[in-house]
């Protein structure tokens, strides 16, 4: 479960940083 909690919060990292990423690139800033 440990291995599975890990690879979950790493998923929820990335996921941020795609959105992040995204967002900036729609607003044109």
């Amino acid at each position: 479960w440990d291995r599975i909690i890990e690879l979950a919060q790493e998923l929820e990292e990335l996921a941020r940083e795609c959105r992040d990423g995204s967002i900036v690139e729609n607003d044109g800033k």
